[in-house]
This record gives structure tokens, sequence and C-alpha cells, in this order.
């Protein structure tokens, strides 16, 4: 009689480890990425306390350079046969009814939630008031920043983006970007020079040309759109076996970060408030504003969603670059949620470049802080401008060296002096890694709702 009572809580025992089991299974990547940002940070934070040489830290980073390299390398390859795919393949009447929907969608929630993000960021620091102006007296400005800030112009940025837009050689673009640079003893020469970085910016419209195209005469150009999708295929096939490798590369980029990085306890005292500040409205705004919209559009829990983009967000955090997690999110999106793919190939790539809410933020938050430590009080108009000008400096995506150079482009704007840009040079290899992994969090909630 006993053993009938007990066989119940025996069988429920064993479905329940069964269960368990099941759920590893299906999810031990997703925990294999979550421990690597552990036993990284752990790692990292040991092995300061041995002062490791320079070649000790060159090899721990290896691992992690190696996967940035390896994803990197997919990016172009993705990006294109996605674009070129979700244009051409149906040329319906509906399809292209709702290619033209998404574009207006994509747009307004481009600029609505790069605004509002943005506005989140500067009401935070007009409450908490950040900038201190001995932060400023006792720092010594970065001597690596001092030759960019004095030869960049918002003029020749703008200029600069607009000539992005139409390469000249569409196959330099994919290693090169063009910018203006100031020559002469006096800097009082302009000229055009071609840079090493990816023209996104050119690539995407001369594929959103070739797909639109395509899409026109669909028999005629099968055979490319079959092309294009074969390169896709393999492609992902490609990310999956990356997927892989990328705990043992984001364990080695998070501890190589770690023990490069001189004076980490010193720096976060002395900027603390300002790194607490945009970790906290990076937060705010990707675990409470984006799952609301989600909630509000879509009118169904963004949790499940939120566990099925975890890999992409853990990978974002790891490795800082929204364009190196791109191929991450395209797995999570498409084999993961089941999202179709005429929509993530669609506005994956457009929000990559267009759609960078904590990058924004960010800029915001960095332009008022150096205003505060200058003594400079904003007016209306002046805090206008400044959330204008970061939604744009954000959006454009052609723009070299990152957010510094936008952050100098709205100081500049504003008449702030651009090379105190500096000072917060030291603390951006851990907010980068914040803006980036909610920067992927807007694109994957953006992707959702469309």
């Amino acid at each position: 009689m006993q053993s009938v009572i007990n066989q119940p809580k025996q069988v429920d025992i064993l479905l329940t480890a069964s269960s368990s089991q099941t759920w590893l299974q299906k999810n031990l990547l997703l925990v294999l990425t979550i421990a690597s940002v552990i036993v990284g940070s752990v790692a990292g934070s040991l092995f300061r306390l041995t002062t490791p040489s320079e070649t000790l830290i060159l090899l721990i980073g290896f691992p992690g350079e190696l996967l940035m390299r390896a994803l990197k390398m997919l990016i172009l390859p993705l990006m294109v046969s996605a674009l070129v795919i979700g244009l051409a393949t149906d040329s319906s009447t509906d399809h292209r009814a709702n290619s033209g929907r998404m574009g207006r969608q994509c747009l307004m929630y481009f600029t609505g939630t790069s605004m509002l993000s943005t506005a989140l960021g500067l009401a935070m620091v007009l409450v908490v008031s950040p900038g201190n102006p001995a932060i400023k007296s006792g720092h010594t400005s970065s001597s690596s920043f001092t030759t960019i800030a004095p030869d960049v112009s918002t003029l020749d940025a703008l200029l600069d983006l607009a000539r992005n837009l139409f390469p000249e050689n569409i196959v330099e673009a994919m290693f090169a970007h063009t910018a203006t640079q100031w020559t002469g003893s006096q800097q009082q020469h302009r000229e055009l020079v071609s840079k090493p970085g990816t023209n996104t910016l050119g690539i995407i419209v001369f594929f959103v040309c070739v797909g639109l195209l395509c899409a026109r005469q669909p028999a005629r150009y099968r055979l490319l759109v079959q092309w294009f999708t074969i390169l896709n295929d393999i492609t992902m096939q490609l990310v999956a076996i990356c997927m892989w490798y990328s705990p043992i590369g984001i364990a080695s980029l998070i501890a190589g970060k770690l023990l490069a990085i001189d004076n980490v306890w010193a720096l976060g005292a002395q900027l603390g408030v300002f790194m607490a500040l945009v970790c906290i409205g990076c937060l705010v705004y990707g675990f409470l504003v984006l799952p609301g919209l989600y909630w509000l559009v879509v009118r169904q829990s963004p949790v499940p969603f939120f566990v099925g983009i975890l890999q992409a967000w853990v990978t974002a955090l790891g490795t800082s670059s929204s364009a190196a997690t791109l191929p991450v999110l395209f797995r999570c999106l498409e084999d993961g949620l089941k999202i179709d793919k005429q929509v993530t190939q669609f506005v994956l790539p457009l929000t990559m470049v267009f759609h960078k809410t904590g990058t924004s933020m960010f800029i915001a938050i960095a332009s008022l802080f150096i205003a505060q430590i200058n003594g400079q009080s904003l007016n209306p108009g002046q805090l206008i401008l400044t959330l204008v000008t970061s939604v744009a400096a954000s959006m454009s995506g052609g723009l070299p060296s990152g957010s510094m150079v936008t952050i100098v482009l709205v100081l500049s704007t504003l008449g702030l002096p651009a090379t105190d840009v500096s000072i917060i040079i030291a603390v951006d290899w851990l907010l980068d890694r914040i803006r980036t992994s909610i920067n992927i969090l807007g694109n994957a909630y953006i992707t959702g709702i469309n």
C-alpha cells in the first residue's frame, strides 16, 4: 500500500528531472554564454591581483579577438543577402504594400524610440546633476583623442554622410569609407580621403536598389535571388558554428579588457555617478520602456520574447559590437522566436545602422555631463537642440570613430569644448558594452513589433 502511495511522487520527480534535462539540452548554449560572462569577469578580476605581463594579457584576449574577427567576417554576406532576399523574394502587390508599411513603421519607431530614450537620459542628468567641475580640474586630457577632436566639423561630417550614401566604388565600400581631412601646417586645406572601415550606408543603399529591381522582374533575376538565398543559408550555418565557440570568446574578451584597463577603481570613483547614471538609464529603458512598448503594440507578454533574444543580448554585452551581434540576433529571431524571415531580413540591417537608442541616450547624457563640469546650464532651447542632435548623430551610421566623434559633433553644436570628451574615454570600455546591449534589445523589439 505504501509503495502505491509513493509511486505518484516518484513519477513526479522523474518527470521534473526529465523536463529539467530537456530544458538544459535546448538552452545549453545560452547557459554557457551567461556563464562565460561570469567566468570572464571573475577571471579578469583575479588576474589583476597578479600584475600580469603584456604578453599574458595578449594571450588571454586572443580567443576573444578570433571570435570578433569571425563574427565580423559574416556581417557583410549576411546583411547583403538578407536585404536582397527580403525585398525580392515576393513581387506580389501585397508584399510591396507590406514592405512599404514596414518601411513607414520602421521610420516612425526609429525616430520615436530614439527620441524617447534620449529624453529619458536628459531628464535623469537634469535631476541628478552628476557633473562636478572638480572632475575636470583633476583630469589630464588624453593625447589619443586630442588628435581627433580638432579635425571634426559638423558640416564635414554631414557632407561625408551624404557622400557615403553613394560610394564611387561598391567594392571599395566593403572595406573603406570617404572622410574629409584637413591638411597643412594650419589645417587650412580640405581633402577627401578613404579611411579603413566598412561603408555600411553605401552598401545598404546599393543592395536595397538591387532588391527592389529584382522584385520588379522576378523571372528575369530569379537566378540572382537564388544565389543570395544560398549565400544566406550558408552564412547562417557558419553563424551556428561560431555560436558554440562564443562562450570561450566572450569570457576571453571580458577578462582581457579588465586586464588592459589601468586604475579601474580610481576611474570608477572619479566618474562613478556618471557611469551609474548611464547604466541605470539604459536598464530602465531596456527592461521597462521597451517591454512596455512591445506589450502595448503586440498585446503579448514581453518575457518569452526577451528569453528568446537573451543569447544576442549577452553576446552584445560581451563583444560591445552591434555589428558583430547581428548574425546572432538573426538566429535568435528566425530560429528561436520563428519571426517571419521577410521581416527580419528587411528590418534588422536597417536597425543596425539607424536605430541605436542606447547610443543616443549615452550621447545626450555625456553632452549634458560635460556641460555641467564646465559650469554651464543649458536653456530649454539648447536642451531641445541636444535632443535632436543626439538622435541625429546616433543615426549617422557612416561617421568614423563611433560614439566619441558623434559626441564631439553635439558639443560643437552647443559651443562646448570638444576636447573634454577625453574625460569619459577612460570609462567608455564599460559603458560601450551597456549601450550596445540596449541597442540590440531595441533592434530586437522593433523587429518583433513589425
